[in-house]
């Protein structure tokens, strides 16, 4: 019998014949305990679990410590079909209306569903909620908040939760549009927002809608609203008076669309937008910085980012609990995304440390990056941190993939998977006869100088380009943008720069 099997075996034999009074009571078996009957390591035996709740067979309860029950058992004690869609729950009583499948299916809150829903986003949630209902079409927002703490995903739950009560029909638009990349043009900025008719500007050679048009009916959502120019906040709260604008060029022919806006910046609005343009966006919603929310959400975030970067290796995570400590106390971050660029870093590194393993990839404090390594290592609170962190992990956590419901999912902003990249780099360099050490130096260069500052946005203006890539390499790619601009008839915003550069620069490095 497969080690998976035992242990599948021997929880469906310590419940087999429980009652749902004995069930309620003890909520299943944790993995220490199953461990100890077996005489198996407890790791392994989590590893198995973990397997086994996302083949649908055994139900993990998230109480403190983590325990298991098979699914099976809970059906025959509730006498009802279990939710196979839903295999984790904070514990099993009063699950007869929500995760026993009754005759109709249950459906499930998009904006409930984030970390922080009953703390730090709690206040947030309830005015986004407020904003939505209010009659008759809804109060257009403001999200203030540091750069990368969650602006651009909250906007999205937002649109989500409005399709889930029916504000909003499905398919409705959700356009996002960031002030930043055209605001240095405030010409093509306008034409962006409202259109333009054919011959309005050189190089207009068509008509063209505008994102006011393609949003009509759902939410435009505006990110960096501080980078819009005073003539842009003008014609934007003339648009939201009267619900009509013209394209750029147009004189006569008034237009109409309803939308809904939702800005986000991370400036002080009252010295960043004009006061007329403010009065127009009633809903002021702040999103808590990294640093603003409780430990137990800074876990829960870093086991959430952990378990997608799982899914993208298609490999459970082995998380030691250092890295869990540095990752989360960490001086170097002071937002989600710069989290989300740690994990992902932390993860590449156990990845190409663990390519000749089949079933887990195995994260420690040597995976580390060094700046946050050394943080780690010369803080004289780790023993206390370790202590209050495991309350909600183990020394070392088993994370399986998380694969999110399609209707609450947001798109990445990695188009491209890392692992695959770095898979297919070591098999060349294998064949090119390097060595495993010249072929990591290799490959941790490029993981280091590409998703190193992936996420920070602030990243993309040149002067903040200039931590990451030499001046001569940024003037070059500008030169090359424009080449490339005139060939195809096109234009390319501010990340041709930075993603061109980087890889340049990339490729310079490691000739030298």
């Amino acid at each position: 019998m497969k080690r998976i099997d035992k242990i599948h075996h021997q929880l469906m034999h310590n419940f087999h014949d429980s009652s749902l009074h004995h069930l309620l009571k003890v909520q299943g078996n944790s993995a220490k305990e199953i461990a100890q009957q077996l005489k198996i390591e407890r790791s392994n035996v989590s590893f198995e679990l973990n397997n086994l709740v996302r083949s649908k067979k055994v139900i993990k309860i998230k109480t403190f410590p983590v325990r298991y029950i098979p699914v099976e058992v809970v059906e025959k004690a509730f006498n009802k079909k279990w939710d196979t869609e839903i295999m984790e729950v904070k514990e099993l009583k009063g699950l007869s209306e929500n995760q026993i499948k009754n005759d109709q299916n249950t459906s499930t809150n998009p904006l409930e569903l984030m970390i922080g829903e009953k703390g730090s986003l709690k206040k947030a949630i309830s005015q986004a909620k407020a904003a939505v209902f209010y009659p008759p079409h809804g109060l257009h927002m403001l999200l203030l908040g540091p750069t990368g703490s969650g602006k651009s995903l909250f906007a999205n739950r937002i649109y989500q939760f409005a399709i889930y009560s029916d504000i909003l029909k499905p398919g409705s638009p959700f356009i996002t549009f960031n002030c930043a990349d055209y605001f240095n043009n405030p010409q093509l900025l306008l034409s962006q927002l409202f259109g333009h008719k054919k011959g309005a500007f050189t190089g207009a050679s068509e008509d063209k809608a505008g994102l006011v048009e393609q949003a009509d009916g759902g939410i435009l959502f505006m990110d960096e609203i501080h980078r819009l120019p005073p003539e842009g906040q003008e014609m934007l709260f003339y648009f939201i008076d009267s619900g009509s604008y013209n394209r750029l060029g147009e004189t006569e022919h008034k237009r109409t669309s309803k939308v809904l806006f939702i800005c986000a910046t991370t400036e002080n609005p009252n010295s960043a937008l004009l006061k007329t343009f403010l009065r127009r966006i009633p809903m002021t919603i702040h999103i808590p910085s990294l640093e603003e929310r409780s430990l137990k959400e800074r876990v829960d975030l870093t086991t959430f980012l952990l378990g997608k970067e799982a899914e993208r290796i298609k490999k459970n995570l082995s998380v030691h609990i250092d890295v869990y400590n540095a990752l989360i106390h960490s001086a170097k971050f002071g937002n989600v995304g710069q989290l989300k660029s740690n994990v992902q870093l932390v993860c590449a590194h156990g990845f190409l440390h663990n390519l000749d393993r089949d079933e887990v990839v195995e994260l420690t404090v040597r995976d580390l990056p060094d700046e946050i390594k050394q943080d780690w290592m010369s803080s004289s609170k780790n023993m206390k941190r370790s202590k209050t962190i495991s309350e909600y992990v183990n020394i070392t956590t088993i994370i399986s993939p998380i694969v999110e419901d399609e209707t609450t999912k947001i798109d990445e902003d990695l188009s491209f998977n890392l692992y695959h990249l770095i898979e297919e780099k070591v098999e060349v360099l294998n064949k090119e006869g390097l060595s495993k050490k010249e072929i990591n130096q290799y490959i941790l260069t490029d993981i280091h100088l590409h998703v190193r500052s992936f996420f920070n946005q602030s990243a993309f203006r040149n002067d903040n380009l200039l931590t990451f890539v030499e001046d001569g390499v940024i003037q070059m790619t500008k030169q090359l943008k424009e080449v490339a601009e005139h060939e195809l008839n096109c234009t390319f915003d501010r990340k041709f720069i930075y993603f061109l550069s980087m890889h340049i620069d990339s490729f310079l490095k490691r000739g030298k």
